[in-house]
């Protein structure tokens, strides 16, 4: 519904979001975001727009539905001690950095590319200077 609010949204993408598991997601959105024109890498199309309204209640409906046994399960269930939380998210963040950079140091050089380190490594002055940054004769 705050979508709705924003008019110059055009395309969303909501690939790993936990709403894509509801099978109806997206009629729901197309219903309460109209200026949308693509939803998922995927045009949306008047007569997608035109089924998205007329179901609009029903969806509205099996919504509060579903909003209402996730509230019950939060209330009467025990936590899930693997829930996804924001440390875990930080921890997975970080494996995933360190997973990308040993992949980096594991991978074969390249024999024509240049390291960076070598290029602002100075071991001393160059040769055409002497100690005192004076031109060589």
């Amino acid at each position: 519904e705050h979508l709705a609010l924003l008019p110059a949204i055009a395309e969303l993408t909501l690939t790993g979001n936990p709403c894509t598991d509801w099978k109806d997601y997206k009629d729901y959105i197309i219903a309460k975001v109209p200026q949308l024109k693509r939803i998922d890498s995927v045009d949306i199309t008047k007569s997608m727009k035109i089924i998205a309204e007329q179901r609009l209640e029903e969806l509205e409906k099996e919504l509060e539905e579903k909003a209402e046994e996730v509230r019950y399960k939060r209330e009467h269930e025990p936590a899930n001690p693997n829930a996804y939380t924001p440390e875990l998210r930080m921890k997975d963040y970080e494996d995933d950095l360190e997973r990308t950079r040993e992949q980096k140091r594991n991978q074969p050089k390249n024999p024509f590319e240049v390291d960076e380190e070598f290029l602002y490594k100075r071991t001393g002055p160059p040769s055409v200077y002497n100690e005192k940054g004076e031109i060589r004769q």
